[in-house]
């Protein structure tokens, strides 16, 4: 109740928002975003693409421009070689140098020629027109890879671009007319060209030196309208970084918001510090432009934003409202209002050509809450029904074991009110799962059913009688006045299984092993109640079955002592604690020895040596049997070889194996490559096998045991006679010895029925071929009666204990 009202409260507490504006608000906002993201990228692409156009046109138009001057001036140094020949076409320095004397003034004004020189290659001297040349020719002419005329831009105390002419005598002489003029005119020419700013930068030291005269690392050396532009190169200097500007440009503002595109050049390629041309671009005209026509798609953007958010709203807003009308419908179904769902969704549906989810929402309510209607009343018919199964057993009718609990605490409650004993009484069915097992679990249902009929009528009817599962009944006995009569209501329990139950036309008798439990001398808690009554259950099976035992402390105590001891059994599989003693297994007819039966014992550090009976259940019920398994046959195998060794090659060895050990998959691959490993043969071993382990699923294990025989295995059921199997079973099964339990022998010949009744299964053993080895032959009757009925094989006490092998080397040496 407490999450139902909390859930409930959180719903009406959190505000309500219609879908409709959820829908038109999340399309809006996803229009938005999408118009955002349009605009930034189509200006921000758009201001990439201007700026990369821009410096590529700085860039084409700078080189080109300084090509063609270094072409011109090419040009003229080959105009002016060509005029120095003479009349008679050869080559005179004379005329080169009156030509030049003449015209040089002239060439200097219209040219803008800052130097002429003639070098002489032989002399290694030059003879100058105009301004001093600033590089020395015969250091330039020697690196110069260059036959024909070139060029070059060499930074000195300034920069100029320089034409160097070859001249070739009829002497065989060589000479070179370098022409050279200044790189300001041409930087001047390129910025009023290109309605631009130019700056010369030269590296400090190589140019001016004031503080106005400088920008990053580098000299002003020139630049157009210094007056007006000096300070703008200053404010761009100082927000952008020069390796950006000189390898990609970058775009500034200036405060006075008006946008630069800077760009620098360099004028030189072979030096590493080289002087370079600032290129500055006023574009704020250009980016205006840009940014108005952004602007303008953004308004087209934000008016088809607006119209579609109109267009879906308008498309929406029908279904939205049938939307709205489901939704209000809909929890009047939580509150079983159906038929008024059904007419209000038929009374507001309009008519559509089409049909669509809608439509299919609507038919879906009107089916939903008839199916509904029909559902709840089903729902309250089979309520009741639900509540009986909840505290009953299906299968008996009895209690169940959630009923049971609920009775036992009102009980405790009662007796703390009333001062009143109780009993706590825990019944297992003996052997249930081998009638289960063979005979079917139909079979087994009908002696549940039986069984809990017995039990209501050996107690009273303010008793529970109870079913936790399985062969599991519980009794609550009311209102004790003294345990006398506790005791006398087990009696009648014990006495209600006295009578065989039919089954299948055949009579079982069925014992129960009872434990019970006091409260309050016991506890006075359900948990504690149930536990001591199990306790005393478990006593009751162990001893005997068919009775019942009260719980004692000295059921806890032995309980404690069992759970150290089985921690102390997982420690001794690890450590492998355990042994192998040898019974002999003597021919009655010859009382010569043919073979040993392995039996397990546990070599205990503090307890000393320990037998079966202390501990092979433990390993049975906590599945350390089938780990031991290996252990056991690894110690068979060595003690084969000891056999052989001494010459007793003829001594079969007899394991028995449990049903966990045979019904483990790898149980054969375990068994054969333990032999491999000490190479054995599998004749020399017999298993065997309880009878209980051969009757759970006969043809399975039917299959495995002609595996085994198969494999030179000889095989004996063990314990024969205890068991509830049919003799019918014998001849399906591959077997060679057929082993009379202990039981049958011991009260021979006080026992008629015993003598007849081993008399009467080696009779049958012979019939089908089968060999007879009787158990527990302690005194010379026993062997005389054996004997007289033609039994095969004899083992027990009279012959010898089971011991260590070594121990009985001299019995055996003796008896083979």
């Amino acid at each position: 109740m407490t999450d139902e009202s909390s859930i409930s409260s959180s719903q009406v507490t959190k505000p309500f928002v219609s879908l409709k504006w959820e829908t038109l608000f999340v399309i809006s906002v996803v229009f938005s975003l999408a118009v955002s993201v349009v605009s930034y990228v189509l200006y921000t692409e758009g201001s990439r693409f201007f700026e990369t156009q821009l410096a590529e046109s700085i860039r084409n138009n700078s080189t080109a421009l300084l090509a063609q001057n270094r072409r011109n001036l090419v040009s003229i140094g080959t105009s002016i070689s060509f005029n120095s020949r003479g009349a008679d076409t050869v080559r005179s320095d004379k005329v080169l140098v009156d030509y030049l004397n003449q015209n040089w003034e002239l060439m200097e004004i219209e040219w803008g020629l800052e130097s002429i020189s003639i070098y002489d290659v032989a002399s290694q001297s030059s003879e100058l027109w105009g301004e001093k040349q600033s590089f020395d020719p015969k250091t330039r002419l020697q690196s110069s890879t260059h036959k024909g005329p070139f060029t070059d831009v060499i930074c000195t105390d300034y920069c100029s671009i320089y034409a160097i002419v070859p001249m070739f005598y009829m002497s065989g002489e060589k000479k070179y007319l370098i022409l050279g003029t200044g790189l300001v005119d041409f930087v001047m020419n390129f910025a009023s060209n290109n309605n631009m700013k130019a700056v010369l930068l030269r590296p400090i030291g190589m140019g001016g030196t004031s503080a106005d005269d400088r920008v990053w690392d580098y000299a002003i050396a020139g630049m157009t309208e210094r007056m007006a532009y000096l300070p703008i190169v200053h404010q761009l200097a100082d927000q952008s970084d020069f390796n950006v500007v000189q390898e990609v440009g970058e775009t500034m503002l200036t405060p006075d918001k008006q946008y630069y595109y800077l760009y620098a050049m360099p004028l030189q390629d072979q030096m590493q510090q080289t002087d370079y041309l600032l290129l500055a671009n006023n574009i704020t005209d250009k980016k205006q432009r840009i940014n108005d026509t952004l602007l303008g798609a953004g308004l087209i953007a934000a008016l088809g934003l607006v119209s579609a958010i109109l267009l879906v709203f308008f498309v929406l807003n029908d279904p939205m409202k049938r939307i709205q009308r489901q939704a209000n419908l809909l929890p009047l179904l939580a509150k079983k209002r159906f038929k008024g769902v059904r007419e209000r969704t038929i009374q507001d549906r309009k008519p559509h050509y089409l049909r669509n989810e809608l439509d299919v929402l609507e038919d879906t309510a009107i089916e939903l809450s008839s199916e509904l209607e029909l559902l709840h009343r089903e729902i309250e018919q089979r309520t009741g029904e639900l509540e009986n199964m909840a505290l009953y057993d299906v299968l008996t009718g009895l209690a169940n074991r959630r009923m049971f609990v609920e009775q036992l605490n009102i009980l405790i409650k009662n007796s703390q009110e009333h001062l009143e004993r109780f009993a706590v009484v825990f019944i297992d069915l003996d052997n249930f799962k081998r009638i289960n097992d063979t005979l079917g679990h139909d079979v087994g249902d009908e002696l549940l059913i039986e069984v809990s009929r017995r039990l209501r009528s050996s107690v009273r009817d303010t008793d529970v009688v109870a079913r936790l599962g399985g062969d599991e009944f519980t009794l609550l006995l009311t209102q004790l006045k003294s345990i006398d009569y506790a005791k006398t209501a087990l009696d009648k329990v014990l006495d209600g299984f006295q009578k065989p139950v039919l089954l299948n036309n055949i009579e079982y008798k069925i014992t129960p092993s009872i434990g019970a439990a006091i409260g309050p001398d016991n506890g006075m808690d359900s948990d504690d109640l149930m536990r001591c009554a199990d306790m005393a259950m478990y006593k009751s099976k162990r001893n005997g079955k068919n009775c019942y035992y009260f719980f004692t402390d000295e059921m806890n105590e032995t309980l404690q002592k069992e759970i150290r001891l089985e921690g102390e059994l997982l420690e001794a599989v690890n450590s492998k604690e355990f042994r192998l003693f040898y019974q002999p297994i003597v021919d009655l007819n010859t009382g010569k020895v043919v073979a040993l039966e392995g039996l397990l014992r546990w070599l205990h550090p503090e307890k000393g040596l320990l037998e079966p009976w202390q501990f092979i259940d433990m390993l049975e019920n906590n599945g350390q049997i089938v780990a031991l398994g290996s252990q056991i046959i690894e110690l068979a195998c060595l003690g084969k070889i000891y056999l052989n060794n001494l010459g007793l090659e003829k001594l079969l060895i007899s394991l028995n194996v449990s049903a966990k050990q045979f019904n483990d998959p790898l149980f054969l691959d375990k068994f054969q490559n333990v032999l491999n490993a000490h190479g054995i043969h599998p004749t020399s071993f017999k298993i065997e096998i309880t009878e209980q382990t051969l009757m759970t699923d006969i043809e399975k294990q039917a299959k495995q045991l002609d595996i085994l025989r198969k494999m030179g295995f000889r095989i004996a059921i063990d314990d024969f006679g205890t068991g509830y199997s049919s003799l019918s079973y014998l001849k399906e099964l591959p077997l060679h010895i057929l082993k009379i339990d202990r039981s049958f022998i011991k009260d021979i010949p006080k026992q008629k029925n015993d003598m007849e009744i081993v008399s009467a299964v080696t009779a049958m053993a012979k019939k089908l071929n089968l060999r007879v080895i009787a158990e527990g032959i302690e005194t010379s009757e026993h062997e005389a009666f054996l004997k007289g009925i033609d039994c095969d094989f004899g083992q027990g006490y009279l012959y010898s204990k089971p011991k260590p092998l070594e121990e009985l080397i001299v019995y055996l040496r003796e008896n083979v």
